[in-house]
């Protein structure tokens, strides 16, 4: 990729890739995730199997202007049944290539973009939205939505960084204007400590799609953690749901130089177990109520989910 300060020509060539950028919406990949639930290793992960662009976290309110004018919150939920045509309007030039925010293209090269006729869309936060993109859209490859323990997100979120401002608790009037959130006023307003504010955003915004009639059928649906244990059986399961054949082989699925199977096994059980260590013995029985509250059964006191998705 030209870099600016080595090649002068470097913003006019931009501009006039990021003009004629066309995606066809039926061949693009979309994946749903919730922050820190592993969609960047699984995005980078796409990327070499499809040697498309990456478009990076599109819901992202405070980088993507066209998302001022829909109102859109952090979380914001669309039922499938909208028919809000701004809503629809937006979605549909996000999928076509057409908003042209250099968030969007930030980890894509120029020369990928201009011959790409579809992308990879990493979507942070728009899980809940999942119903009403597949009933409005038709997404020839069906979506992924990769789930990831809640205890396992909320450790991460509070340890990076990024989540230091989220409050003690929820305000009546967040509760009262948020239609996800409503019906859940008593239990909500008695939550005090962010740990728990945390984990009911993550069970608020994965019942949509982990309830929904048309789970596993017009979205794949794959944890984490089935993900972390077999990474190579994941993808070969996508080409199967596809019916398209995958780069499998050009993927660096162990991202670190281990030496043998054993060790990356050893690593990767490490890792799903981690947020037992970094979360205390009092912050996780709160959070579990919170599981339990809302009827949470994918996922309990133990590190790995009570159903398998990966056949």
């Amino acid at each position: 990729m030209f870099k600016p300060k080595s090649f002068p020509g470097y913003y006019f060539i931009k501009r006039q890739v990021r003009n004629n950028t066309s995606f066809d919406i039926r061949s693009n990949v979309i994946l749903f995730s919730d922050p820190r639930g592993g969609s960047t290793w699984f995005s980078e992960c796409l990327v070499s199997a499809l040697n498309v662009p990456l478009i990076w976290e599109p819901l992202h309110i405070g980088q993507v202007k066209e998302l001022k004018s829909l109102n859109f919150g952090w979380r914001e939920y669309i039922r499938e049944d909208n028919k809000d045509e701004k809503i629809k309007d937006f979605f549909s030039k996000l999928f076509e290539g057409k908003i042209k925010s250099d968030w969007l293209y930030q980890y894509s090269s120029l020369a990928n973009i201009f011959v790409s006729k579809s992308a990879i869309f990493k979507i942070c936060r728009g899980n809940q939205m999942i119903p009403y993109l597949t009933n409005n859209f038709d997404f020839h490859l069906k979506p992924i939505y990769l789930i990831r323990h809640p205890l396992a997100v909320v450790s991460s979120q509070l340890r990076q960084g990024g989540w230091s401002d989220t409050s003690n608790m929820m305000s009546l009037e967040e509760i009262t204007n948020d239609p996800l959130k409503a019906p859940h006023k008593e239990f909500l307003s008695n939550l005090d400590t962010k740990e728990e504010i945390l984990t009911a955003n993550w069970c608020l915004v994965n019942k949509i799609p982990l309830e929904h009639r048309l789970n596993t059928i017009k979205w794949i649906t794959v944890t984490y953690e089935e993900f972390i244990l077999e990474p190579k059986k994941t993808f070969e399961r996508l080409e199967r749901e596809w019916g398209k054949n995958l780069n499998i082989d050009r993927i660096d699925f162990n991202k670190s130089s281990f030496t043998s199977v054993e060790e990356v096994k050893a690593k990767s059980e490490k890792q799903l177990t981690k947020w037992k260590t970094q979360l205390t013995t009092s912050q996780i029985k709160k959070m579990l109520k919170v599981l339990t509250y809302f009827d949470i059964k994918l996922y309990t006191e133990q590190p790995l989910p009570t159903k398998k998705f990966n056949k």
